[in-house]
């Protein structure tokens, strides 16, 4: 017969075996925890050490005779790198080093083996005369050229420290006449900046084709509205930027042709916006009055606060809308903790989203939607404090 007793005995049997079962479970994760970092901790081997060493030497020398080869000087060997492998767990080095080096004030790396002894490297020693003849044949072809930007390089790096130094490098000797031929060696892509360009007067058979192969080289002309405009494309991010509220058109060049892209923008109250495939009057805006901040998720833990005018907006076609909000109009305007909320109406129901914004210096905040014709939506932005809670 089952009695108190016994099922008192098997409740607390059951409990001291989930309880065990838990002790275990986590005495399980922290061993494996403790292997994880034994494993990050211990890094090379002695032996494996004493192969790098190698290694790095191995590569100066042959980083040193792969320049004197191809440019015929000495040059000095300031320090080396070796490239390693990151994976889940710690990192496995190769042979591979980058050197870096420098010749009568000039400072250029080297990217070569070590394992054995060769001079098949490769090097941005030239990188700016290769600059400069790209820009001397976008000049020749449509004259206003301010700058000019490459990202060509035949070497793959592993993803680690050297990736970013690794950048415009090539084995070819440039010499003088050859810059076409150098850069569509390897996947590339570029930029020409201008300001107030006018596109069509690029030829037909445009000569900037010859540097897009199927090595997936890519050219792009940007005309930007002013000189300002220009200032801010090249001053934000690592390649000039051109969004539509700073470029009024881009030239694109690949290896399945030609597209010119005009971007007319449309201003309403303070901000401006483009309609991606359409035109400004597509869409309409108004002022209008939002709904209670505590719409929005978030408000069990944070206070929200109205960061801004709210504007309704409808469209004849469905499309995309760029939003550039002038980010001095936006209140406590600070990295993450401001929203751009959108409230969309459709058959009746109301749907509230919102979604962190990153803090930039830059004169507007670029946010884009989708909008369908038969939608009611406005948009606006709000400040999310979290709630001081005891």
């Amino acid at each position: 017969m089952l009695t108190f007793r016994n099922m008192y005995d098997i409740i607390n049997l059951t409990i001291h075996s989930g309880v065990m079962m838990i002790k275990r479970t986590w005495l399980a994760l922290l061993s494996c925890a403790g292997l994880l970092y034994m494993l990050c901790a211990c890094g090379d081997s002695a032996e494996q050490k004493r192969l790098n060493e190698q290694h790095i030497a191995t590569a100066k020398k042959n980083a040193q005779n792969y320049i004197i080869e191809k440019y015929g000087f000495t040059p000095e060997i300031k320090d080396a790198v070796l490239e390693r492998e990151y994976l889940w767990i710690g990192s496995s080095p190769l042979t591979t080093v980058f050197v870096r080096m420098e010749h009568e004030g000039k400072s250029f790396g080297v990217y070569i083996d070590g394992g054995t002894a060769n001079t098949d490297g490769y090097d941005n020693y030239q990188a700016e005369e290769i600059q400069e003849a790209l820009r001397a044949e976008c000049e020749a072809m449509l004259p206003g050229v301010r700058h000019i930007f490459i990202d060509s390089n035949e070497v793959d790096t592993a993803y680690d420290s050297i990736e970013d130094e690794c950048i415009n490098m090539h084995h070819q000797y440039f010499d003088g006449t050859n810059v076409a031929e150098i850069l569509s060696a390897a996947p590339s892509k570029f930029r020409a900046c201008y300001v107030n360009a006018d596109f069509s007067a690029i030829p037909a058979d445009c000569p900037l084709n010859a540097y897009c192969n199927d090595n997936y080289g890519s050219f792009t002309l940007i005309s930007y509205r002013s000189e300002e405009d220009l200032q801010i494309g090249l001053k934000h991010g690592s390649e000039p930027f051109h969004s539509p509220v700073y470029a009024d058109a881009c030239y694109y060049i690949s290896s399945e042709g030609t597209q010119l892209q005009e971007y007319e923008i449309g201003k309403y109250d303070d901000f401006y916006y483009y309609i991606e495939d359409g035109k400004p009057s597509d869409v309409t805006f108004r002022k209008t009055t939002p709904d209670a901040p505590d719409n929005w998720s978030g408000s069990d833990q944070y206070e929200i606060f109205i960061a801004s005018d709210a504007y309704a907006v409808s469209t004849k076609n469905d499309c995309t809308i760029q939003i550039y909000y002038p980010t001095n109009l936006i209140r406590n305007y600070d990295g993450y903790t401001t929203n751009f909320a959108l409230c969309r109406k459709k058959d009746g129901e109301m749907k509230y989203t919102s979604s962190g914004i990153s803090d930039t210096d830059a004169p507007y905040q670029e946010e884009d939607f989708y909008l369908s014709a038969d939608e009611e939506c406005y948009f606006l932005f709000l400040d999310f404090q979290r709630k001081n809670t005891p």
